[in-house]
């Protein structure tokens, strides 16, 4: 049976083999405004710095909304970050998890991202639920705060708020 060290390193590989699978995935058709033939530049295609994620997200033409999710048979409500990409016909989807940091503004750039490559991101707030006055990750402040919480949360419902 692995203990907390071990469910943390394979939910956390877990996670990185997700988002490297998701990187590899190509959409059927981006209808982004660049044309075919013109190369992508690498500044483009990688996500923001933790510097640039505010402006970006700011900046960004793709529609992203608060969704929340409720965990089945409980009251508890995962606030979830959604990005849709600028295309009308159907899009695969990629699932951003956070790292022990929360859910900060350079992960919601990092679906910002997703979707400027024509996926809906799907980036929930595993801390939703734990900050004052029932608030997620922007609630607690400084990101030591983030990382206190998430250390402390039981294994059992670290798990279920993943399942």
């Amino acid at each position: 049976m692995l203990g907390v060290q071990g469910k943390l390193l394979t939910g956390s590989l877990t996670a990185f083999c997700i988002l490297v699978i998701a990187c590899g995935a190509t959409p059927q058709e981006n209808t982004s405004p660049r044309s075919a033939s013109e190369p992508l530049s690498v500044e483009s295609a990688l996500p923001p710095t933790d510097e640039t994620a505010a402006n970006q997200l700011n900046t960004s033409p793709r529609h992203g909304e608060w969704v929340d999710i409720t965990l089945p048979g409980s009251n508890v409500s995962i606030s979830t970050w959604v990005v849709y990409p600028e295309r009308s016909d159907p899009a695969p989807v990629v699932l951003v998890i956070h790292e022990i940091f929360g859910l900060s503004d350079w992960v919601r750039g990092v679906a910002d991202q997703f979707a400027a490559e024509g996926f809906i991101a799907v980036a929930p707030d595993l801390l939703s639920g734990m900050g004052p006055n029932g608030g997620g990750t922007a609630s607690l402040g400084q990101r030591d705060n983030a990382v206190a919480t998430i250390r402390n949360l039981a294994a059992d419902e670290r798990e279920r708020r993943l399942d």
